[in-house]
């Protein structure tokens, strides 16, 4: 199915191909893959996705065709280098052995963010994803509160104790 200008694959498109070997999709217009496209995928051997224009490779995308894969070939895609986008798929190149992946360095490239622009996604730094954590609790935290006073200044007449007015808009 390459160069067919495929931007989606349907939902329930590959279903039922429990015993498909090879898939190749290359040239297309793919981004955006729905959770469960590859769900029945499980004796995929091997997985043609380059040009196409995947940002993102998360786990409930691939975690089924990539269990079995001896080949992979999914470079010159524009991979947005985030810890939601591509962490998963990193670790997942760094402790395969089982499966080919050519051009990894040369072909496997950064599009964004600007720090990461035309970088391996090898040279993505994981670790830096575990730095965040803390940081979106507080942002979470402090959200949830300022939405807190938001609401419950809002709950009277309007006005905050002490004669300030407000006006909150959507």
């Amino acid at each position: 199915m390459d160069s067919n200008g495929l931007d989606e694959i349907p939902a329930g498109g590959l279903r039922g191909l429990h015993d498909l070997r090879e898939l190749s999709l290359g040239s297309n217009l793919l981004n955006n893959l729905k959770d469960s496209v590859f769900d029945d995928l499980n004796s995929l051997e091997v997985l043609f996705l380059e040009k196409n224009t995947i940002t993102a490779v998360r786990p409930e995308v691939f975690k089924t065709p990539m269990s079995n894969l001896s080949l992979l070939i999914m470079g010159k895609n524009p991979f947005d280098c985030t810890c939601e986008s591509i962490l998963w798929f990193v670790t997942w190149l760094n402790n395969t052995n089982m499966t080919n992946v050519p051009g990894l360095r040369e072909q496997y490239m950064c599009n964004t963010p600007l720090a990461y622009f035309n970088h391996s996604i090898m040279d993505f730094d994981g670790l830096s994803c575990k730095d965040m954590t803390p940081f979106q609790a507080l942002y979470i935290l402090s959200s949830t509160a300022v939405i807190m006073l938001i609401v419950t200044c809002t709950s009277g007449s309007g006005s905050m104790a002490g004669g300030f007015s407000f006006i909150v808009t959507y």
